[in-house]
């Protein structure tokens, strides 16, 4: 009985290096994922042969590209990270994949919205802003978009800390006209970042794994830098420009007027001063009471000359060491009840990205299977998705 030959993919080497680049798989990552060996996929990259029908589908998989995507001729355009990209002492680095993933995946989010509202520009607010420089009073400026934004400090007080906090705030900047999105990204890469492209809505990314209190501060430490008009990546860790600068300076007066930050810490706390080092459990009593992350509470008590001058150098370590959302070493099964997936989706995109989704689909400007596809969820799902929508808009109402 003659053997039958192997069925093969016709896919286009430049196509497959395009698709690991993207993913930012090195090729042992890549033919790891893949099942095959080096040697195997640089043959595969090279032309010299194709992929069979399984390993076809393993790189749709492994490299999150639809088979349409991967069947192309030539490679589509690849995505450039933001600018302001930079790790510890100003260096240029890569993203990890899982990173990169994120990034491409808040663009394509962020251009199908933008195309909706462009074919009809009543699905969502216009975003009004008025541009800011580095050279401008951050302090000033944190006062101005305080009140142009509505939001007084006996408001915030009252929320409840951590997850309702982030909630209520990105609830309010969202109905200005700003897409916010929440991605699960490795904590080490970054914060947050903003995109900010011609055409199209702007975009700020927080990092999920993130506690709440610090998305707070990267969610405003990234409306700094649309203020200023740079698309950026934010790290913690990494050389600090002008423009980082200005941005934690106008996060950190944003949640915590002068006035009322001066007169509670001077009541509460007769030492504070230039010359006072502040225990940490201390700083962590005040930011829990402003809801804000410890390193913005530290980093305000200096700035207003409460805390000794290098204070947040001195202690970022402590400081910085709840951020990250503890991982339990054996993670217990959760047990998923139905519409968990439109619960997840909706905490994702965020009110705004998924309204004018859901409005352009109820009004017929987008069609149902595209939304769905755009969305990651199936048609069953996206009318679970449209009354979540709804019984959240009834609750963040006021």
């Amino acid at each position: 009985m003659p053997k039958q030959e192997r069925t093969t993919v016709p896919v286009k080497k430049d196509v497959l290096r395009w698709a690991r680049n993207t993913r930012g798989l090195s090729t042992k990552d890549a033919a790891t994922k893949l099942k095959i060996t080096e040697g195997e996929l640089e043959q595969f990259e090279n032309g010299n042969s194709q992929p069979d029908l399984e390993t076809f589908d393993r790189m749709v998989s492994a490299y999150k590209q639809p088979e349409s995507v991967l069947l192309l001729t030539t490679p589509p355009p690849t995505i450039a990270l933001p600018r302001d990209f930079r790790t510890s002492g100003g260096r240029r680095a890569g993203l990890t994949p899982e990173t990169r993933l994120a990034l491409r995946e808040a663009r394509e989010l962020q251009q199908y919205v933008s195309e909706l509202v462009i074919d009809d520009p009543q699905l969502i607010k216009s975003l009004k802003i008025k541009p800011a420089t580095t050279t401008e009073n951050p302090e000033q400026r944190a006062a101005i978009e305080r009140e142009h934004l509505g939001v007084s400090l006996a408001v915030q007080l009252r929320w409840k800390p951590q997850e309702d906090s982030f909630n209520r705030w990105r609830d309010w900047l969202e109905k200005k006209g700003l897409i916010i999105l929440l991605k699960k990204m490795p904590w080490k890469d970054c914060r947050g970042f903003l995109l900010l492209e011609e055409d199209m809505l702007p975009t700020i990314v927080i990092n999920s794994e993130d506690m709440p209190s610090a998305r707070i501060f990267s969610l405003f430490h990234e409306y700094a830098h649309l203020l200023l008009g740079a698309a950026s990546i934010f790290q913690a860790t990494r050389a600090q420009s002008p423009s980082e600068r200005w941005c934690n300076e106008f996060a950190s007066a944003f949640l915590l007027p002068r006035e009322s930050i001066k007169s509670h810490v001077k009541e509460r706390f007769p030492l504070a001063g230039k010359e006072y080092d502040w225990p940490v459990t201390a700083v962590t009593k005040l930011a829990t009471y402003y809801r804000v992350s410890r390193p913005a509470m530290a980093i305000r008590l200096q700035k207003l000359g409460l805390a000794i001058p290098d204070y947040y150098e001195k202690h970022k370590a402590e400081l910085h060491s709840y951020d990250a959302r503890p991982k339990p070493e054996d993670p217990p099964r959760i047990k998923k009840n139905p519409g968990w997936k439109q619960k997840r989706k909706l905490n994702e995109v965020g009110l705004t990205a998924a309204s004018v989704i859901l409005k352009a689909w109820n009004e017929q400007i987008a069609d149902a299977m595209e939304a769905a596809d755009v969305l990651d969820l199936s048609l069953d799902e996206l009318y679970g998705l449209e009354q979540e929508t709804q019984e959240q808009k009834v609750r963040y109402v006021g």
